[in-house]
């Protein structure tokens, strides 16, 4: 029970200390770090070693994963709310979220054969590789997106557009 239980708590944990940290000192070095101590957590559960300590061990170490792992499952909406316009976020987050629920059952009906051939640490190991290759796309392309916002921004309530009418000579903003 604690194998699963404590990992889904300290996930939780993650995700609400990271959106704290995110709107202190943003969202990139936020999900720099927690790719970090993923790719750290996830080596660390891959070597954990003993009958005695070892479960104990590698039950600290999926704890540190859920941290790490909170941050993306609260992150990387945000990062997309903040990259797209308000009337384009729901096809975004539908696609971030939709994507990741296919890649998510993918992988789990694969970690069976994966598990059965080889053996439960190589599953930690093919996670952490991909872990790596995240943390280094989060490093060169993913920007930062955080930046100070009024209320009316975050809400949708003020829309600014530009429209040239027929009869008028110039172009103006309108404000709703």
């Amino acid at each position: 029970m604690n194998l699963g239980t404590y990992p889904t708590l300290f996930g939780g944990i993650g995700a609400i200390i990271s959106i704290v940290a995110a709107r202190w000192i943003g969202t990139r070095p936020v999900l720099m770090s927690s790719a970090a101590l993923l790719f750290c957590a996830t080596a660390w559960s891959c070597v954990s070693r003993g009958r005695d300590r070892g479960l104990h061990s590698n039950t600290a170490a999926r704890c540190f994963i859920g941290l790490g792992g909170g941050a993306y499952e609260s992150l990387v909406p945000l990062i997309v709310q903040d990259m797209n316009y308000i009337h384009k976020r729901n096809r975004a987050l539908a696609l971030v979220w939709g994507s990741g629920g296919m890649i998510g059952a993918t992988f789990g009906a694969i970690s069976t054969y994966i598990v059965a051939g080889l053996n439960w640490r190589w599953m930690y190991w093919i996670i952490n590789i991909v872990n790596g290759m995240a943390m280094v796309l989060i490093f060169l392309y993913v920007p930062e997106t955080t930046w100070p916002r009024r209320m009316s921004d975050l809400s949708g309530s003020r829309i600014l557009f530009q429209t040239r009418w027929p009869d008028m000579e110039e172009t103006f903003t309108d404000i709703i």
